[in-house]
């Protein structure tokens, strides 16, 4: 399997995350290209130079604004760009979806879980060891390092569906945008 560049990652986050919208249960606000106005306030993106963020700025988002947002603020910026390959797309699009600090504490967690060496605080942090620490777990857990996340991701959902009445309705494409990231292993069942 290829390990996607991190163009073809943002090429299937941007599909993912479609055009504007404006729905009322969405906490992070209106959307344009996945770029919310709760994360665009945190920013001070501000498109049309008038000295504020609000919704005339999210219109104006164009898909290589989000490109280059994400490429910045979710992927290089966090530090998932120095994990390996096989795991930044689940990593990158969970970010983009719920913010940088979820993906990442769930990461530790695995890491911890898996019991492979490392005892990572889930700060949502990548550091020298969080980094040293996924590349062992890849190393030693293949496609299940993967996977793994993709199950914490999975309950992060879930969880949030429970507790947020409003978000039940989102559950469905969120458990579905997640199981696209799960990767075939090589032990048969």
């Amino acid at each position: 399997m290829a390990i996607p560049t991190i163009e073809d990652i943002l090429d299937q986050v941007l599909r993912s995350e479609g055009g504007f919208v404006e729905d009322p249960a969405d906490p992070g606000g209106a959307t344009n290209h996945g770029v919310s106005l709760r994360y665009a306030r945190g920013i001070g993106l501000d498109n049309d130079g008038d000295g504020d963020t609000d919704l005339d700025d999210i219109l104006l988002v164009t898909p290589g604004q989000a490109r280059d947002l994400y490429r910045d603020d979710f992927w290089s910026g966090t530090g998932i760009s120095r994990l390996p390959g096989e795991i930044q797309p689940v990593m990158v699009d969970w970010a983009v979806n719920s913010g940088t600090p979820r993906p990442i504490m769930a990461m530790q967690r695995v890491i911890n879980m898996a019991q492979i060496g490392f005892v990572l605080d889930d700060d949502g942090v990548i550091g020298p060891k969080t980094r040293r620490a996924a590349e062992h777990a890849q190393f030693e857990m293949g496609t299940f390092f993967n996977n793994a996340i993709v199950d914490e991701r999975i309950g992060f959902y879930r969880h949030l569906a429970e507790n947020r009445p409003a978000s039940q309705r989102f559950l469905r494409g969120w458990l579905a945008r997640a199981e696209r990231f799960r990767m075939e292993t090589d032990i048969a069942a």
